[in-house]
């Protein structure tokens, strides 16, 4: 993988996760970070719920991608506690926040379980969005349900969102693409899953 040029930044992010050893150890988990950072513009403020495996990959990719900062709130501190330290050893710009308050934040990510379906959880939402930014961006990780109860609640607020089916369908496309250097069909990709998550959900 060494000799992959990357010049854009969702390459260089891709590049990064690919070569970090984090990256690698999470390799399942980090691959929304490339759908995630095309959303994204550079020095964005970013507000990260969970400190989990996904949380790890996300934070570490954002800050490769130039967010101005990354901010974490989980519901165990300790946890994020650890990966706050291990966020500030690599230079990127991040912080505690004792609240998943979303006030001043470009862009609020949801990689917590809350909303998944089968989790008991399922009508509930990460983060409270009346404090939001109405021009912020509310990200989910989550992909089933496609429509979670974050991404309705940040809709009701006025926010732009993007759930977390993107990310399934473009990490698989993305290694598509690596190891056949074929273009994937992104389309039908797209088709399939919802067709199989609408058949789960009978």
């Amino acid at each position: 993988m060494g000799a992959i040029q990357h010049p854009e930044p969702a390459k260089r992010v891709l590049y990064h996760v690919l070569n970090n050893p984090l990256g690698r150890k999470e390799l399942g988990n980090c691959r929304d970070l490339v759908c995630r950072v095309l959303f994204l513009r550079f020095n964005q403020d970013i507000l990260l719920l969970g400190a989990g495996g996904a949380a790890r990959g996300i934070s570490f990719a954002l800050g490769e991608a130039l967010c101005r900062s990354v901010t974490l709130w989980n519901r165990s501190p300790d946890r994020a506690y650890r990966l706050l330290a291990e966020l500030t050893a690599a230079g990127v710009h991040a912080e505690w926040q004792g609240s998943p308050d979303p006030w001043g934040f470009d862009c609020i990510v949801n990689c917590t379980s809350v909303g998944m379906e089968g989790t008991g959880t399922e009508t509930a939402s990460a983060c409270d969005f009346a404090r939001a930014r109405p021009e912020a961006l509310a990200v989910d990780i989550v992909y089933k349900p496609e429509a979670t109860a974050f991404l309705n609640a940040a809709r009701n607020a006025g926010l732009r969102t993007l759930g977390g089916l993107p990310m399934l369908i473009y990490q698989g496309a993305l290694a598509f693409e690596l190891w056949t250097g074929v273009r994937a069909p992104v389309d039908v990709m797209f088709e399939a899953a919802r067709q199989r998550l609408r058949e789960q959900s009978r």
